[in-house]
């Protein structure tokens, strides 16, 4: 099969989907498919290194990232493709694709990132995304092929919208070692937080259930914040730190990537994602993956499954529950084996790039 991926930004900044992108072209290509990313960038962005597979075309407005050259590529080249896979809403790239490879009579899949559940809609320009939904959304959710759902959760949120939509849930994938990587030998007492820096991860909660904590275990422990998010939004929480007297025990590590971010994720003792909401929660599957003892909340979608799994610890978003969450993690070695032992087999047997790749051309073959 030939499958054209369009994605509003492929820039490591966005997080989990710019990162799991590759992954799917790398997972369907290894099983013999052709696939073709497309994208947009910035002024002030490089164009990722072109090649023929993949096409990256300059944006006329960040906001709603508008870039005419990449509707007009979409227009010109979908009717060559047997598929269109669609990642975003709310996106001039995201919407027009799709209707650009309905127009054209190829069918088109939706992934919504997590936008269409409760606090996606509610959170920023609420009514601008309500009348989005209205006019520009729902017509494209009930004309897809598919919406492709990374969990039960997005989905079952996504259908209370009321909008008719074929769901397919499929999980992403990423590459984990076929045995346990991680131990706490040569390690200082460390809980790493890693994600974008942003409202919905929770991290003023974070921070104040950090406050919280025994003065013992808090001389002996260090937080590390690794992300990166707007600039005044980051020295908000700063000056949360700064309140609370905690600026000597934290860590501001900035955006991480590479061999840079798998050495941080080594080095730690612990991993935390308070999010009120994440679709999928990728960063969450990567520390699971690595073999370190994870916190999550029942907002991270991965979250519920694991814990039947014993793989993670779950923990309410209010401080109060993170500072219990983190002292009994923190006082036991036991346990955080424990954890990172069935968290590693849990993410190996659910959230492999193989097992994603066949659950994607099953769906695409179907559609086809």
């Amino acid at each position: 099969m030939r499958v054209l991926h369009v994605i509003p930004s492929l820039s490591p900044d966005e997080g989990g989907p710019s990162h799991v992108l590759p992954l799917m072209v790398e997972g369907l290509t290894r099983r013999g498919h052709e696939v073709v990313t497309a994208t947009t960038h910035g002024r002030d962005e490089l164009s990722p290194a072109g090649h023929s597979a993949h096409h990256s075309f300059p944006r006329q407005s960040e906001f709603y990232k508008v870039s005419f050259p990449l509707a007009q590529w979409v227009a010109a080249e979908a009717k060559n493709f047997d598929l269109v896979h669609v990642h975003a809403l709310f996106s001039f790239s995201s919407i027009e694709s799709a209707r650009l490879a309905g127009k054209s009579g190829t069918p088109y899949v939706i992934r919504p990132l997590g936008v269409l559940n409760e606090y996606g809609v509610r959170s920023r320009r609420r009514w601008l995304k309500r009348l989005s939904i209205m006019t520009r959304e729902a017509p494209m959710i009930r004309k897809a092929a598919a919406m492709h759902f990374t969990s039960e959760a997005e989905k079952n949120e996504a259908e209370r919208l009321g909008i008719p939509m074929n769901s397919q849930v499929i999980p992403l994938g990423i590459e984990i070692p076929d045995s346990l990587p991680n131990c706490e030998s040569g390690k200082s007492p460390s809980v790493l937080f890693l994600s974008r820096i942003d409202p919905k991860k929770n991290i003023e909660s974070l921070i104040k259930g950090w406050s919280h904590l025994d003065p013992d275990i808090r001389r002996t422990w260090r937080l590390k914040i690794a992300g990166s998010g707007d600039p005044e939004y980051v020295r908000m929480l700063q000056g949360l730190c700064g309140q609370l007297g905690l600026t000597s025990g934290i860590d501001w590590c900035g955006f991480v990537k590479g061999e840079e971010k798998q050495q941080i994720l080594s080095d730690s003792s612990i991993f935390i994602l308070p999010s009120f909401s994440e679709n999928f929660g990728i960063a969450a599957v990567e520390a699971m993956g690595a073999g370190i003892p994870s916190i999550l909340t029942e907002g991270v979608a991965v979250g519920a499954e694991a814990a039947q799994a014993n793989g993670c610890v779950l923990s309410n978003t209010d401080p109060e529950s993170i500072t219990s969450v983190l002292e009994q993690l923190m006082r036991s070695p036991e346990q955080r084996k424990m954890v990172a032992a069935n968290g590693h087999a849990f993410a190996r047997k659910h959230y492999s790039v193989s097992r994603m790749a066949e659950a994607l051309e099953s769906l695409y073959e179907g559609l086809v």
